[in-house]
């Protein structure tokens, strides 16, 4: 095997030329292409911690808005509750009164029939010892 010189100076000259023809053809459009892959994929990054920013936010603020509609639904339970709580009472008051009044007329009633059946005894009471006496004045006569 014989190695001469001018082989190797054809081989560099067409070893540089593949290099030039290559890095033109094949390198720098393929680092182009990755570059541009590159750029793409932080954009997507990005939009994407932006995005998952914004869904934490919103998250957030629904879980305030639900915070919120609770506490307001607990306050409305607790003034329907003292609504309630007042009508109930002045309902309570209105009977209390309803029912004194009748006690009250009832009272008048039955005392109006103990002075009357009182009266009466009395009267009954009378005539007895009337009875009783004309009774004994008679059996003392006799």
């Amino acid at each position: 095997m014989n190695i001469s010189v001018s082989d190797i100076i054809w081989t560099i000259i067409c070893f540089l030329l593949f290099t030039l023809v290559l890095n033109g053809l094949l390198i720098k459009p393929v680092l182009k292409v990755m570059d541009e892959r590159n750029a793409r994929l932080s954009r997507a990054r990005a939009r994407g911690e932006e995005l998952a920013y914004a869904r934490a936010k919103a998250e957030k603020a629904a879980l305030e808005a639900e915070a919120e509609r609770e506490r307001r639904r607990e306050e409305g339970a607790k003034l329907a509750l003292a609504r309630a709580e007042e009508e109930a009472r002045s309902g309570l008051k209105a009977l209390e009164a309803e029912l004194k009044a009748k006690e009250e007329g009832e009272l008048a009633a039955i005392s109006g029939e103990a002075e009357r059946v009182n009266a009466a005894l009395l009267s009954k009471m009378d005539g007895m010892v009337e009875a009783f006496t004309q009774k004994l004045v008679k059996g003392g006569e006799s």
